[in-house]
C-alpha cells in the first residue's frame, strides 16, 4: 500500500513539475519575443471576425431556442421513430442531432446540454450523443474550407458529405453499445418558455459559447506560433512537423496548414473530424454540468478523422474530382503566381500565334483537285 501511495505521489509530482516547466517555457518566449504570440492572437481573431462568428452564431442561437421554446418536441416526434431505431435514442433528442449535423462544432454540445438540463436525456444518453455529434457544419466546410481556403467547390462538397456520412457510422456503432437509450431518468415535463425570453436567453447563451469558442481560438493560434518558435530554435522547420502540430490542436490553423504544404484532401477530410484540441476544450467547457468520459469523446473523434478521410478518398476516385492543391495554392495564393500568371499567359498566347503563321497547312481536299486536273490534262494530250 505504501508503495502504491509512492507511485503515485511520484507520478503527480512529474506531472506538476513538467506543467509548471510548460508554463515558464512559454512565459520566458513571451517575454523575449512578445511579437510571436502576438501574431498568433491576431491571426486568431481574424478567423473568429471573418468565418467563425459569421457561419456558426446564428446556427449556436437556433440550437438553443428551438429547445427552450419547445419546437424540438414536434419536430422529435416526427422523426423519432428514426432516431429510436438507428441511434437508440429518445425522440427529444432528433432535432438535436439534425441542428449539429448543419450547425457546426458547438452547436450539438449546446443542444444536447439544454437537453440534459430539461431532464429530457441521462448522462449516459448525453455521452452518447457527444460521440458522433461534433461536426463541423456546411457554412464552415463548404464556405471557408470550399470556396475561400481552397477554392475549390466541389472539393468542399465531398468532404462535407464523408464529415456527415462518418458521423452517421459513428451514430449507428454508438447505438449498439448504448442499449438503454430509451430510457430517462427524469418524466418531468419541461415547460416551454415564451419566444421572447427564450430569443434573450438563447442569444446570451449562444455569446457566451461564442466568446468561448473565439477566446480557444485566439489562445491556440498564438500557441502554435509559439510552438513553431520552438521548432524553429531546435532546427525543427519540417512543413510535416508543422502541420501535425497545427492539425492536432487548432482545426482552422490545421486546414490552412495543409492547403499550404499542398498535402492531400484526405488529411483536410481528418482534420475536420478530429476538430482538433481546441474544439474539444471548447465541448468540454460547455458540457462541464455532463459526466461524460472524454477519453471516449476523443477517441471517437479520431476515429471520426480517420472514417472521413476513408470516405473522402474514395468518393474523389467515384466522381473524378480529386483536386490538385499545388495548383489551387500556385494559382490563388502564390505571391510568384500573382505576379507572372499574367505575364506568362502573354507570352503563351503570342508563341501559339508565332507557332501558327510558322506552320505550312495543306488542305487535302485542294491536293486531290490538283492530282486530278493533273490527270485529266494528260490524258486530253494522249488522246
Amino acid at each position: 500500500m505504501y508503495r502504491i501511495f509512492c507511485n503515485f505521489y511520484f507520478i503527480k509530482l512529474f506531472k506538476n513539475i513538467l506543467e509548471f516547466l510548460f508554463i515558464v517555457s512559454l512565459c520566458i518566449i513571451i517575454l523575449i519575443n512578445p511579437q510571436v504570440s502576438a501574431s498568433g492572437a491576431k491571426t486568431g481573431l481574424i478567423f473568429c471576425t471573418n468565418i467563425l462568428i459569421p457561419s456558426l452564431f446564428p446556427f449556436m442561437v437556433l440550437s438553443s431556442l428551438i429547445v427552450k421554446i419547445g419546437l424540438s418536441d414536434k419536430i422529435s416526434k416526427l422523426l423519432a421513430p428514426i432516431t429510436k431505431a438507428i441511434f437508440n435514442l429518445p425522440e427529444s433528442s432528433a432535432a438535436t442531432i439534425i441542428l449539429s449535423f448543419i450547425g457546426g462544432y458547438p452547436t450539438g454540445a449546446i443542444g444536447v446540454k439544454e437537453l440534459f438540463l430539461q431532464k429530457k436525456i441521462t448522462s449516459k444518453q448525453a455521452e452518447q450523443m457527444l460521440l458522433f455529434m461534433v461536426c463541423a457544419g456546411p457554412a464552415f466546410i463548404l464556405s471557408a474550407i470550399g470556396a475561400q481556403i481552397s477554392s475549390s467547390k466541389s472539393t468542399g462538397i465531398i468532404i462535407f458529405i464523408s464529415h456527415i456520412l462518418s458521423a452517421l457510422i459513428l451514430g449507428i456503432f454508438s447505438g449498439l453499445f448504448y442499449k438503454d437509450g430509451t430510457s430517462c431518468e427524469n418524466k418531468i415535463i419541461y415547460q416551454p418558455i415564451p419566444f421572447s425570453t427564450a430569443l434573450v436567453n438563447s442569444c446570451l447563451n449562444a455569446a457566451m459559447a461564442m466568446f468561448n469558442m473565439c477566446s480557444f481560438v485566439i489562445l491556440f493560434s498564438a500557441f502554435l506560433n509559439i510552438i513553431f518558435k520552438i521548432f524553429d530554435f531546435f532546427y525543427l522547420q519540417s512543413s510535416i512537423i508543422k502541420v501535425v502540430a497545427s492539425v492536432l490542436l487548432e482545426v482552422t490553423n490545421g486546414c490552412i496548414a495543409i492547403i499550404n504544404n499542398h498535402a492531400s484532401t484526405e488529411l483536410i477530410a481528418f482534420a475536420l473530424g478530429w476538430a482538433g484540441l481546441c474544439i474539444h476544450f471548447q465541448i468540454f467547457a460547455i458540457t462541464n454540468s455532463i459526466n461524460f468520459s472524454k477519453l471516449k469523446f476523443i477517441f471517437c473523434r479520431a476515429i471520426h478523422g480517420v472514417l472521413s478521410a476513408i470516405i473522402t478518398h474514395f468518393l474523389l476516385i467515384a466522381f473524378s474530382a480529386r483536386t490538385s492543391l499545388d495548383v489551387i495554392k500556385l494559382i490563388y495564393s502564390s505571391n510568384l503566381a500573382e505576379g507572372y500568371v499574367s505575364k506568362g499567359s502573354i507570352a503563351i498566347i503570342f508563341l501559339c500565334i508565332i507557332f501558327l503563321f510558322s506552320v505550312k497547312f495543306k488542305n487535302p481536299r485542294s491536293d486531290n483537285f490538283e492530282r486530278n486536273k493533273k490527270r485529266k490534262f494528260k490524258n486530253f494530250f494522249q488522246k
